[in-house]
């Protein structure tokens, strides 16, 4: 691993030469695919250098041996810095409310407001309550989907937060990254239903414009102005809150790479009280890191009563935990499909 102008080296296992390739991965035992992923995501946590602001890993919970061996790739990033925060969410529609909240252990999670509501056996959901009409015009309600809304709100609270440091800066080379799960559903299924439950023969014309999974961030693009790369990534979500199995294999690796240290680190888990937001689960996530760090405090891991027993490090069990010096943080976040990230943070 280099470590050279703070960035990030990963052994590209498809572009080594055999030998080197044996020499830069850990023993796989295979008849235990538990194990093998815990050696494996073990492994890349060590290679990356957690003094550095930044670090993306790929390929663990839940993905075949051969995967994850054939996914370290050659990867160089440079430190981001964070100017700006917004947040739509359901523990709040600010970074103030939704980090307020979550040091008060407070749910978001709600009994559902829709239509279907009453077919369901549990009608609870972690859904944002958000009304667009406070914030945007008439005209560009019709344009815009429920997703993109959230997306461009949390990204004007995100540009007046950071003020002059975008006053001077060149649009030509400023861009949007944006990650979403599913896109635009919302105008996809009033589409579906207008073909299919009310059997006509025509749709909305604005109907693949508004559920485009790019329309967030080519929104924010337009109200800004920015005309550098607007790609966006639909890489599934975090599955920690999947399979108990993921859990175990998270705590073994972060036992193996911080040894008897890893007993004193706090480490919390917020689903409990936002719900898996899918493509927003990691961007949620991190924020609150930030936000806790930034105060010092270490949330709590909501209901927590009976861990699993394979579980036997510090997750801040019910109640934040204030007055911690914090410099560093991990954000893990471990997606269906294994397209898996590590954020490193710091102060």
């Amino acid at each position: 691993m280099s470590h050279e102008d703070d960035q990030v080296r990963i052994v590209d296992c498809d572009a080594v030469e055999p030998a080197e390739l044996q020499d830069s991965r850990p023993e796989v035992v295979e008849a235990n695919p538990v194990d093998a992923r815990t050696a494996l995501l073990t492994h890349l946590l060590k290679r990356v250098n957690v003094s550095s602001t930044s670090a993306r890993l790929g390929c663990f919970a839940g993905a075949s041996i051969d995967a994850c061996k054939r996914c370290v790739r050659q990867d160089s990033m440079r430190r981001v810095a964070v100017t700006g925060i917004g947040v739509v969410s359901p523990l709040g529609n600010s970074p103030a409310r939704a980090i307020e909240n979550a040091f008060a252990g407070r749910s978001g999670i709600r009994s559902l407001d829709v239509a279907f509501a009453h077919r369901l056996r549990a009608p609870l959901g972690a859904s944002v309550q958000f009304d667009g009409a406070l914030h945007f015009d008439i005209p560009k309600l019709r344009m815009l989907d429920r997703f993109s809304l959230f997306a461009l709100f949390a990204a004007n609270q995100a540009m007046a937060e950071a003020g002059g440091v975008t006053h001077e800066l060149d649009c030509s080379r400023a861009g949007v990254f944006i990650g979403n799960g599913m896109g635009g559903t919302h105008s996809m299924d009033d589409g579906y239903q207008t073909l299919y439950g009310e059997k006509s023969d025509r749709i909305k014309p604005f109907t693949i414009l508004l559920g485009m999974t790019n329309a967030a961030a080519a929104w924010i693009g337009i109200e800004h102005e920015f005309r550098g790369p607007v790609p966006t990534y639909s890489t599934a979500c975090s599955s920690s809150a999947v399979a108990q199995a993921n859990d175990a294999v998270e705590s073994a690796a972060i036992e193996v790479v911080f040894g008897l240290r890893a007993h004193r680190i706090p480490m919390s888990a917020t689903k409990a009280m936002h719900g898996h937001l899918l493509g927003a689960a990691g961007a949620l996530e991190c924020v609150l890191s930030l936000l806790a760090m930034k105060r010092s405090v270490a949330l709590p891991t909501m209901h927590l009563q009976e861990p699993d027993p394979q579980c036997d490090l510090d997750y801040v069990p019910n109640v934040a935990r204030h007055g911690l010096a914090i410099r560093t943080m991990l954000s893990n976040s471990f997606a269906f499909g294994g397209a898996n990230a590590v954020l490193v943070l710091r102060a």
